[in-house]
């Protein structure tokens, strides 16, 4: 097949990259050598199916049906339509192109999606790093632990915030070396948002002797440009590795930041979400990986985990919903345990019931006091609960039977939930 049987006698020059074997559609410029003008645009199908362009540019039709024109015709890149309409708009937003004289184009293109703008991101990075919205005065913790918090960690580390708490006790409560909270100012109905920070607040409310923290507040002439997802990327980047010793954002930080994008109709492979993963210093195979990962995601159904925050139920208002929870569930004939998935562990479960007997004083024989046992398993993650329901649960279940049933018990086994909505409208 001749790809350029129809090729225009005023191109002279076409240069078609190097396409793949499979593609939805291209991105094209043609450039009028004598003159430097192009026109960029982009077609859904493939080369050689007889298309050439769709200008609408009146003196663009009339250079290219001149024979003695000298045109190039170049393809910029293949792939996905979508992605393309947002290449092609990229390309055109930045040169303004429907207002500038060295493009033929009338529009700046309509990108099917919007993802995120890195250059944008970078800027106002750049300029919180260099500490441009330093607070010169700290903030009352009661004050700031009330605003809305624009949570981008997947599952916060109680751990990293025990060992903040007890850095800053150690300093008889001082905040000065915590790294400022980062904070855009009325972000949300007019409301302050936090972008980053959220270990540090934990950290102060759990010292004993921390009463404020280090702000860095961001106007919102400065924010209000950026979308929410840029500001969730914003708030990834504060926590990629450093010099500084501080919680590196995760696997799973990277791939809810991939899933959120594709709720926002972003495909998980376009270049946007691999720049942001290469800003992360995530290495190539890393980036496969997280991408993969994240398609996985998406083929079991799981997108509500990109706007969702996992419980934690061994600290804050997680180990008080356990508490509560407990408490509610034990009555009279009913002893209630709660367990995390990972530690389900047979002694714990007997030491308890046994605690629930005594000994019959006329028999010597030792008699239950309840009759059932309700037991509430919490997971300390989404792989633990994936290896409990795979693993754990069945053999847990069949055991119980075999041990319990024969001495006049029931069971009942509760999970708890295990993420909370964390939604910035």
């Amino acid at each position: 097949m001749n790809l350029f049987a129809n090729k225009p006698e005023s191109v002279k020059d076409v240069q078609l990259g190097n396409p793949p074997s499979v593609y939805e559609g291209y991105l094209y410029r043609f450039t009028d050598i004598d003159t430097n003008r192009v026109y960029v645009g982009i077609h859904k199908g493939y080369v050689g199916d007889g298309y050439w362009h769709s200008s609408q540019n009146e003196e663009f039709d009339r250079i290219l049906a001149n024979n003695d024109a000298n045109l190039r015709y170049e393809i910029l890149e293949y792939g996905d339509y979508n992605q393309m309409t947002v290449s092609e708009h990229k390309i055109l937003s930045e040169a303004d192109a429907k207002n500038n004289p060295l493009f033929f184009n009338k529009t700046n293109g309509a990108p099917k999606y919007k993802p995120v703008d890195m250059d944008k991101v970078r800027e106002l990075l750049i300029r919180i790093e260099a500490g441009d919205f330093n607070s010169d005065t700290k903030e009352s913790i009661e004050e700031v632990s009330k605003y809305f918090r624009l949570q981008v960690r997947f599952q916060e580390d109680a751990e990293h915030t025990r060992e903040i708490a007890d850095l800053i006790d150690d300093a008889g409560g001082s905040t000065k070396k915590c790294r400022p909270v980062i904070i855009a100012e009325k972000r949300q109905g007019g409301e302050d948002v936090i972008i980053d920070g959220n270990h540090t607040i934990a950290a102060v409310l759990k010292s004993k002797h921390g009463r404020d923290v280090p702000v860095a507040r961001i106007p919102k002439d400065v924010h209000e440009q950026l979308t929410n997802e840029e500001l969730f990327a914003i708030g990834d980047l504060m926590n990629r590795p450093s010099e500084i010793i501080k919680k590196r954002a995760n696997k799973l930080d990277m791939i809810k930041f991939i899933l959120t994008q594709y709720e926002k109709k972003v495909p998980v492979d376009d270049p946007s979400n691999k720049d942001f993963l290469k800003e992360m210093r995530c290495s190539n195979n890393q980036i496969k990986s997280y991408l993969k990962e994240a398609k996985q995601e998406i083929q079991k159904g799981n997108l509500k985990k990109a706007n969702q925050l996992w419980i934690d139920y061994t600290t804050g208002s997680g180990k008080k919903t356990l508490e509560n929870k407990k408490d509610i569930t034990k009555d009279k004939n009913t002893m209630c345990i709660a367990l995390s998935s990972a530690m389900f562990k047979w002694d714990n479960i007997f030491n308890h019931i046994f605690t629930e007997t005594e000994v019959d004083k006329k028999t010597n024989i030792r008699e239950k006091l309840k009759s059932k046992i309700v037991i509430l398993v919490h997971h300390n993650g989404p792989s633990a609960e994936e290896k409990w329901k795979q693993d754990y649960q069945p053999d847990a279940i069949a055991k119980l039977k075999y041990f319990l049933n024969p001495l006049g018990y029931t069971y009942q086994i509760i999970e708890m939930p295990t993420t909370i909505t964390n939604q910035l409208d």
